[in-house]
């Protein structure tokens, strides 16, 4: 089983199946179309978008807080796209010097450790979440004998 190396600058993890997954679920979607496609396009959206907002709270958490705009500005949203979710921040031009630091400004990171705190939990929310979409799916798509008694 090949495992996908996932780089958070210099912080990297594994994810073991990764790939199989990624596989398998565009199987599952090739052999949808219409309607069915872009249901289970949302579904995995949805899916994804569970972990995310996980990342986000506990970065809201970790962020250094003067005015709170810094805290109000990171969210999770589901990509448009593509299949997937991210987090991310809005408005707020300064979050990458607070997260990295200048030459001026010491660092106070609180996204990446927010990542790193999350990571041990995200595949099995993950996992979770897709074996819902999968068992819907699966009975949605498989064969049901007629019901004869009609």
């Amino acid at each position: 089983m090949a495992a996908r190396t996932i780089s958070l600058k210099a912080k990297a993890f594994k994810m073991e199946g990764v790939p199989e997954m990624v596989k398998m679920l565009r199987l599952m979607g090739e052999t949808l179309n219409g309607e069915s496609k872009s249901a289970f396009d949302d579904r995995i959206r949805e899916a994804m978008l569970v972990p995310a907002e996980m990342m986000a709270d506990e970065a809201r958490n970790m962020a250094p807080v003067v005015t709170g705009a810094l805290r109000a500005s990171i969210l999770a949203s589901k990509l448009k796209t593509k299949v997937g979710a991210m987090v991310w921040t809005n408005g707020v031009r300064y979050a990458a010097w607070v997260e990295f630091g200048t030459s001026k400004q010491q660092a106070h990171p609180y996204m990446r450790p927010a990542i790193n705190a999350m990571r041990p939990m995200t595949a099995n929310v993950i996992a979770e979440q897709l074996r819902g979409v999968i068992d819907d799916m699966a009975a949605q798509l498989s064969w049901h004998k007629e019901d004869s008694s009609k």
